[in-house]
């Protein structure tokens, strides 16, 4: 969804809303003894984390926006693990035993692969990437915008400066992944 004034709220409350939808779907099968936990890892990463981050790549969110999606991520991680808030385990520990990665890096990750695409694209894509609106802006700081969130994922995640190159700029991306979420590197043996 496009909004006049900018931001993503109403699409990162609609994409809580449908998780949630597919979650209540899925809880028998989140919620059973018969399953191992990476079982039910991959089964929320496949399902829920779809359905939560669904066009994310798109998305400039704001600290609250992820604050939001965390939210939401994290109550629903916790429900599959049966640990309740007063047992003082934390999420980066619950993630370990499910085996998924966190969820902003899966968020960096969807931005960064969609950013190389419109970069390599010479089509009406990269026209509306580089589309400067003409006018003049209100006062105070402008919303975080999606360029924003892109900059910043290349500087915290070492990426290089061009993404001409799709295989190297992939490689970039796993690369980053597994250092932001060591625990799935130790895992798999890389």
């Amino acid at each position: 969804m496009v909004r006049q004034g900018g931001g993503c709220l109403e699409s990162v409350t609609t994409r809580i809303c449908c998780a949630w939808k597919k979650f209540r779907e899925l809880l028998p099968l989140l919620t059973s003894h018969f399953l191992s936990l990476p079982s039910k890892g991959k089964m929320f990463a496949i399902y829920i984390w779809k359905a939560l981050l669904h066009a994310c790549e798109c998305w400039g969110p704001t600290a609250s926006d992820l604050s939001r999606l965390q939210r939401c991520d994290r109550s629903m991680i916790r429900w599959i693990c049966n640990i309740s808030w007063k047992d003082n385990v934390s999420s980066v520990s619950l993630l370990e035993r499910l085996k998924i990665p966190a969820l902003d890096s899966v968020l960096t990750c969807s931005r960064l692969r969609w950013y190389g695409h419109v970069q390599r694209d010479e089509g009406c894509l990269h026209d509306a990437f580089v589309f400067e609106a003409p006018g003049t802006r209100g006062r105070g700081r402008p919303k975080k915008t999606w360029l924003e969130s892109v900059k910043n994922d290349i500087k915290s995640w070492k990426m290089p400066s061009s993404a001409d190159d799709r295989f190297v700029w992939r490689s970039k991306i796993k690369v980053g992944m597994q250092s932001s979420n060591p625990h799935l590197c130790v895992e798999n043996g890389r």
